[in-house]
């Protein structure tokens, strides 16, 4: 195995993209200016807007808000109370399977949950506090750690992890109740369907009625598809969902990250059946005023729980139709995201010690200069320049594995 994830390190680390200034300007960067905060990568030099204007009194934001859309799941979910803080579930994997899904969580969306282990039909241990760790590698944040989404193989190096039969999943919780759900995966996928929520973009004519015949979007959404075509997928069904005017308003302008936790939460379901619910939502704001791009709400984020804090992607708007290169910019922002939905880490993160499990994917260990890193153009490299479209065998492998690819 080329690297894993190592434990300490800020998932938000591995989430956030890390702006490259060449993206937006056709000068070379400058390495002092490439920051990393306190496990957070940070936007540098994009130009987001200026952070004077932001509304002292501004309230922050309950992450409790939000519609709950664990009742609405259209999938078979079990549920159990844990025994000294510990539960255990019993699934079936079918032998037709190429990879399975199972996703934890807390009815409450409150209660941390932590996967032990899962142990296979021949006595295998998928260890998630040994080499397995990084798959339950939780976003750093209290609020979000009541549920986590679990794909095996989540690797071409651990397909032997595979296998049919029944399976025993353990997770340790504080939690009076602890459910999951299951999803299996076969054949070879070749759609992505998505969900799109455009939040506050009237200034540029794009809105839910509009978005079909945007000449700027539909360009973006193309090199989007293009990008994914390296990984034999495309864009399947792409619906364009409405907000309230209180919810644009209400988040049209980011400015501290748990807004978005509350905005990903406002996603419906855009149908009762497995089928629809296996999409993903990407909702894209006027901007961001706190020092980000976009987040992932999970490496992977749980395939078809809308309605919750968990659901889905978010990211600034900001660029689209400034020019060809805003354009591309937010393409290849709108794949990056993505691609961490699916379950794909940073190629490495900026410390130079921290990379993802994959075998195929160059590591970087020193990135002073960023450019004459290895993986420089790799999609989920962490910073992001307009050569940034790259993937590589084994992480189509790992988008193909994931349910919300069909």
């Amino acid at each position: 195995m080329q690297g894993v994830l190592l434990r300490g390190l800020s998932l938000l680390s591995a989430i956030y993209l890390l702006i490259f200034v060449g993206a937006c300007t056709s000068d070379e960067p400058d390495p002092d200016d490439v920051g990393h905060d306190a496990g957070h990568d940070v936007e540098v030099d994009a130009e987001v807007g200026d952070t004077a204007d932001v509304d002292a009194e501004h309230p922050l934001v309950d992450v409790d808000t939000g519609p709950s859309g664990g009742e609405r799941l259209p999938f078979a979910v079990e549920c159990a109370e844990p025994v000294d803080g510990v539960v255990s579930f019993d699934f079936d994997v079918d032998s037709s399977a190429d990879a399975y899904t199972v996703v934890p969580f807390a009815f409450d969306e409150k209660s941390a949950i932590e996967p032990q282990s899962i142990t296979t039909p021949d006595g295998m241990e998928i260890d998630f506090q040994g080499e397995n760790f990084f798959q339950i590698y939780g976003l750093d944040y209290p609020g979000l750690q009541w549920g986590t989404a679990i794909t095996v193989p989540a690797a071409p190096n651990f397909e032997s992890q595979l296998e049919s039969g029944s399976h025993e999943l353990v997770i340790d919780s504080g939690a009076e109740e602890i459910c999951y759900y299951f999803v299996e995966a076969e054949g070879t996928p070749t759609v992505l369907d998505l969900n799109i929520y455009l939040v506050g973009l009237e200034d540029i004519d794009l809105t839910a009625s509009t978005a079909q015949d945007h000449e700027d979007f539909q360009s973006i959404l193309t090199t989007v598809d293009e990008i994914f075509d390296q990984a034999d997928l495309s864009l399947g069904e792409i619906r364009y969902m409405e907000l309230e005017d209180a919810v644009v308003e209400r988040y049209r302008t980011i400015y501290e990250e748990e807004e978005i936790y509350a905005l990903v939460a406002q996603s419906e379901y855009p149908g009762s059946d497995v089928e629809s619910a296996l999409s993903a939502n990407v909702f894209i704001t006027e901007r961001f005023v706190f020092p980000a791009i976009g987040l992932a709400m999970g490496i992977p984020g749980p395939p078809g729980y809308h309605q919750s804090l968990l659901s889905g992607i978010a990211l600034t708007g900001e660029y689209i139709g400034d020019d060809e290169e805003g354009n591309i910019f937010t393409a290849i922002a709108i794949a990056h995201e993505i691609g961490h939905f699916l379950g794909l880490f940073h190629t490495s993160e900026v410390n130079g010690l921290i990379h993802d499990p994959l075998d195929d994917t160059p590591e970087c260990r020193d990135f002073q200069p960023p450019w004459n890193c290895p993986g420089f153009d790799n999609l989920m490299f962490p910073m992001v320049n307009e050569g940034s479209r790259e993937l590589t065998p084994d992480q189509s492998f790992v988008m193909h594995a994931n349910p919300l690819t069909r």
